[in-house]
C-alpha cells in the first residue's frame, strides 16, 4: 500500500514533469518563431531603405535640380526614406 503510494505519487509528479517540459518546448518554438518574424521584417525593411536610397539618387542625377516636379518627386521619397528609417530606429530600439 505504501509502495502503491510511492508508486503514485512518482508518476504523478512524472507527468506534472512532462507537462511543464511541453510548455517550456512550446514557449521556446513561438519565440523562435517571434525573433524570425522581427528578423524578416527588419530584413525587408533594409531591402526597402536600400532601394529607396537608389532610386533617390538616380532621380537627382536624372533630372534638372530647376524641375518643381522633379523637386516635388525628391521631396516625396525623402519624406518616405525618413519615415523607413524612423522606424528602422524603432526596430532595433525593440531588439536591445
Amino acid at each position: 500500500m505504501i509502495l502503491d503510494d510511492t508508486i503514485n505519487t512518482s508518476d504523478m509528479h512524472n507527468k506534472v514533469l512532462r507537462m511543464e517540459q511541453r510548455k517550456a518546448r512550446a514557449r521556446l518554438l513561438w519565440i523562435a518563431v517571434e525573433q524570425k518574424r522581427k528578423l524578416d521584417a527588419k530584413l525587408k525593411l533594409e531591402m526597402e531603405i536600400d532601394g529607396l536610397k537608389e532610386k533617390l539618387q538616380v532621380v537627382k542625377l536624372s533630372g534638372d535640380e530647376d524641375d518643381t516636379a522633379l523637386q516635388g518627386q525628391i521631396k516625396n521619397m525623402n519624406d518616405e526614406l525618413e519615415a523607413k528609417m524612423k522606424e528602422m530606429e524603432v526596430i532595433n530600439q525593440t531588439r536591445a
